[in-house]
């Protein structure tokens, strides 16, 4: 039978007002660029992206923009390329949160953009619009489950492109282990998803 999807997770006041002091004044969205870092996951979309989603987010919607992750090399550096190639300034707070703050933050967000990663789980279950980046996975197998319709899906693109097959010949849920996979995702594939979105 079907029941209401709640998942009630438990965000302490002192993280709520961690995220109320750390988050920008107005409406936001939260962008956590890089998914998991393991070998041959290419996930991650480009920061010159991210930086052209920030300017137009604000530009056109009145968006600021707050960049979160873990505290890797790789994660401080996309944090510190969005950050100087965007004109609108966002936030950085890479490394900077606890999970149950950064949850708050996805809670208090317009929307989440992120690839395949926890955060847009976390989107789902706060019930906060999930914009999803997909081409090394499948968005069908790992997408936000309430947010399917603002995915930007070129996995089958990508399956096409690098493993030479139609993606149903593969088994499902099969990964493009490609780096360039997430290259197949442009700019306005994800400015399109946004202006639907908001």
């Amino acid at each position: 039978p079907r029941t209401p999807l709640q998942w009630n997770i438990p965000i302490p006041e002192t993280n709520r007002q961690q995220a109320e002091e750390q988050a920008p004044a107005g409406p936001y969205l939260l962008i956590s660029p890089c998914s998991s870092q393991r070998a041959r996951n290419f996930r991650n979309w480009s920061a010159e992206g991210y930086s052209r989603l920030i300017d137009h987010a604000y530009r056109h919607h009145g968006l600021h923009a707050l960049l979160t992750g873990g505290n890797t090399e790789l994660e401080q550096q996309y944090g510190a390329q969005i950050h100087a190639l965007a004109e609108h300034k966002p936030v950085n707070l890479i490394g900077r949160t606890s999970l149950k703050t950064l949850l708050a933050l996805v809670e208090k967000a317009h929307l989440v953009v992120a690839p395949d990663s926890g955060p847009m789980h976390m989107a789902t279950a706060t019930g906060t619009p999930a914009l999803g980046l997909y081409a090394s996975s499948n968005p069908d197998r790992t997408g936000p489950y309430l947010s399917r319709q603002w995915v930007v899906n070129r996995y089958p693109d990508a399956v096409r492109a690098y493993m030479h097959r139609e993606p149903d010949e593969i088994t499902w849920g099969q990964r493009v282990r490609h780096p360039d996979a997430m290259a197949l995702i442009r700019v306005d594939d994800v400015v399109e998803r946004l202006d639907a979105l908001l």
